[in-house]
């Protein structure tokens, strides 16, 4: 019997050493030839590969290798389209000036490059990157060589994963068929808290969920009985409830957050981008954005207003209807962009999803192409903002996810998970957000405060009875 059991036990093992095999090719995928270069071709690959890499293969290392190995192949197998996309603005200091040199400018012309971000691209310009594609294998091969940087550009270690849940817990559920399972993260000892409701906000602890395959199109944070009657039982009475696409994600977010103010950084300094876009043709119209607008000109100070035209002008006049080329030239000098808008999530080329505007569509390409230095909030009040494809959600192809690795630290947005952002919601929830937020303007900013906004603004809609199908749409994403 024992020997039967060792058998079955070195079985287990083997298969889930072919899988961590398969994934770590996947995730430095190298182009054989440059049609595996367009855009459309990557994605369907990952349709094929990604369900099962992403979900089988930790869950067999869960079983057989224990949580430390699960964890780092969650990690590995999953964002590989981001992961891919972002390698390019990575930071090349620390190595020898000449090899960092070359790698930047390879990086540079790689971003140039028209097939990295849409389906259209000519079979010149596939060639060129497919080119450039392997001039920069060479240098990444010649940079591990040096002292220090011997994993620069693999999947992170379960060690340095661990430095995600320095702010709480992160649960990452995992599950197919026939097996569920979930691991907690965290830095030491047990989690504090969980055990007991609290009717304040800040008496509760902070949460982050990392859903992966279908628990990914689930309201996590609004699971509970009896959501309808005053005594309901859900997960907000005991967590404040955040998102991640990735625990590298989360990492990546804070570093940025550091980064862009490496002192200390006032509320008085979150110059706020304001959009709205009343009515788009062939869409229905969204008569309470023009409301959004003017609730936010009069809780977010004047000086902090970025005002497109008619810079005496009232905000509803001056940032309603406004061109994407308007959009995208005031981006770097937003650290809030508040988005009221249709939001649209192209499933063959994600990079075109985006929110529609006056001219047409303000897409990730170009907000991920824009470079936001002073970035930190993204309010997306928009429908579609974290609508994961059927297909793929393992790679988070949403517009919330997307803002984070566009630059943005925080993300509030309409989940669209049980229905489209209520209309008449928008408004009460911006108001609760923003006074919140620039309560106490000359103070340091926490980056606390807009979970916990979002929360007391939900709670708000709990207690006017309002259905879970509207509250429960909004959730918080990054730090």
């Amino acid at each position: 019997m024992r020997n039967i059991d060792h058998e079955v036990r070195d079985i287990e093992a083997t298969t889930s050493n072919l899988s961590e095999r398969l994934i770590r090719q996947s995730a430095e995928d190298v182009y054989w030839d440059p049609k595996d270069i367009q855009l459309n071709t990557r994605i369907d690959k990952l349709k094929v590969n990604t369900p099962f890499l992403a979900q089988i293969g930790p869950l067999q290392a869960l079983l057989s290798r224990g949580p430390e190995r699960c964890l780092e192949l969650v990690e590995s197998s999953r964002a590989l389209f981001w992961t891919r996309l972002l390698r390019l603005q990575t930071s090349f200091e620390g190595l020898p000036d000449e090899l960092a040199h070359r790698l930047e400018t390879v990086t540079h012309e790689l971003e140039e490059c028209k097939s990295q971000t849409v389906v259209s691209a000519s079979k010149e310009e596939m060639k060129k990157q497919f080119e450039l594609e392997g001039v920069f294998a060479h240098l990444l091969a010649k940079a591990r060589q040096q002292p220090g940087f011997e994993n620069f550009l693999k999947p992170k270690t379960y060690e340095m994963l661990m430095e995600a849940s320095v702010g709480g817990p992160i649960v990452i559920l995992l599950g197919n068929n026939s097996i569920y399972a979930a691991l907690i993260v965290r830095n030491s000892g047990m989690v504090a808290g969980l055990n007991k409701a609290s009717k304040t906000a800040r008496g509760r602890p902070r949460l982050w969920w990392c859903p992966t395959g279908k628990f990914a199109f689930l309201p996590i944070h609004a699971a509970g009985s009896s959501l309808k009657s005053d005594n309901a039982e859900n997960v907000s009475k005991y967590v404040v409830s955040s998102y991640i696409p990735t625990l590298s994600a989360l990492i990546s977010a804070r570093r940025s957050k550091d980064v862009r103010s490496p002192t200390t950084r006032h509320i008085s300094d979150l110059k706020t981008l304001v959009l709205a876009q009343p009515t788009t043709k062939g869409q229905a119209n969204l008569p309470m954005t023009a409301k959004e607008l003017e609730l936010i000109e009069g809780l977010v100070p004047s000086d902090l207003l970025i005002h497109i035209a008619n810079e005496e002008g009232k905000l509803s006049r001056s940032n309603a209807n406004r061109t994407v080329e308007e959009a995208v030239t005031h981006l770097t000098d937003a650290s809030i962009l508040h988005l009221a808008c249709h939001g649209h999530q192209d499933r063959a080329d994600p990079l075109n999803s985006g929110f529609e505007l006056k001219d047409g569509r303000l897409t990730l390409s170009k907000m991920i192409s824009c470079r936001t230095p002073n970035a930190f909030l993204a309010f997306l009040s928009a429908c579609e903002s974290a609508s994961n494809d059927l297909e793929i959600p393992d790679e988070s192809l949403n517009l919330s996810a997307a803002m984070l690795y566009a630059g943005e630290s925080t993300v509030l947005t309409d989940g669209d998970i049980l229905r489209t952002m209520n209309d008449n919601d928008g408004p009460e929830v911006a108001r609760s957000i923003y006074e919140e937020l620039f309560k106490h303007p000359y103070q340091v900013l926490d980056p606390d405060v807009v979970p916990y906004a979002l929360d007391a603004a939900v709670q708000k809609l709990q207690k006017k009875g309002v259905h879970p199908s509207r509250w429960a749409t909004y959730i918080h994403v990054g730090i």
